[in-house]
């Protein structure tokens, strides 16, 4: 759990770093992310990446557990990916060709898988 939290950090450090030295961050970058409680999490919608149109996710499993994931078109309720991740893995990946805003959701799985969505360039 520790290490996630880092890892927002980190990002939102960058990110803030960025600001500083003036170098603009896109208008349009928004992120989400659900930890699981229970037995699933699902993020908030976010919009694809207006000029690049897509959606990075990724999803981390627990050392003992694994999950099953998708990315739903928010509007439609499309799922745009769908996937399983084994014990103790992670799997990222990028959707191009998107023009909605989408959710991830992760399910069959248990307290510190952590899933995210991202639209930044």
């Amino acid at each position: 759990m520790r290490a996630k939290k880092s890892r927002k950090s980190l990002m939102v450090g960058a990110m803030a770093a960025l600001a500083v030295l003036g170098m603009a961050i896109p208008a349009h970058a928004q992120s989400d992310t659900c930890n699981v409680t229970g037995n699933s999490c699902t993020t908030d919608s976010i919009p694809a990446n207006s000029s690049g149109h897509y959606i990075k996710w990724g999803v981390e499993n627990a050392a003992w557990d694994d999950s099953n994931y998708e990315v739903i078109d928010s509007g439609n309720g499309a799922v745009v990916a769908r996937g399983y991740i084994g014990t103790g893995n992670a799997r990222m990946g990028t959707i191009y060709g998107l023009y909605g805003n989408y959710h991830l959701r992760v399910w069959n799985s248990s307290w510190d898988t952590f899933g995210w969505l991202d639209n930044n360039q």
